[in-house]
């Protein structure tokens, strides 16, 4: 049986070059390495401090390159599980 992969990642500064709190350009490979995993399966959470229209630059930021987010400063299945940990499971 495979066990679901989860990982958490940063958006500035990780997968973009921090220019917050605007979106600074892509880091290099993070995309193919963002795709690769999602090809893998691997369920991938947005880990980040940014909230209202800075969340939804970064959030529209993956949809637009093809990355299907998981969850955003959440993961379904810890939430599911009802943890009291205060942060992501990934």
């Amino acid at each position: 049986m495979t066990q679901t992969k989860f990982i958490a990642i940063g958006f500035d500064g990780t997968v973009v070059k921090n220019r917050f709190p605007y979106v600074g350009d892509p880091v290099p490979y993070a995309l193919d390495v963002l795709h690769r995993m999602q090809r893998e399966g691997v369920k991938i959470i947005l880990s980040t401090l940014r909230e209202g229209g800075e969340l939804t630059r970064a959030i529209d930021w993956f949809t637009a390159r093809g990355i299907r987010l998981y969850g955003i400063n959440e993961n379904a299945a810890q939430k599911a599980k009802s943890t009291e940990i205060g942060k992501v499971w990934a």
